[in-house]
């Protein structure tokens, strides 16, 4: 499993999944922590859009 965690910048996120296709076996679930851009664009950046999901952290304060 590959999870992104990097800014939500739109470009840098599809430029890393492009990357990440090249370097994952073709059976690596690719996961983004984005909160704001679309999965769906995202995982278009990669050949593995069916193994790309949603894996959003959040970071609760009290």
């Amino acid at each position: 499993m590959v999870i992104e965690a990097i800014p939500e910048n739109i470009e840098l996120k599809k430029a890393t999944f492009r990357e990440v296709d090249m370097l994952a076996p073709p059976n690596a679930i690719i996961a983004s922590n984005t909160s704001s851009i679309s999965i769906t664009e995202l995982g278009s950046a990669t050949k593995l859009q069916k193994r790309f999901a949603e894996c959003t952290y959040s970071i609760r304060r009290n």
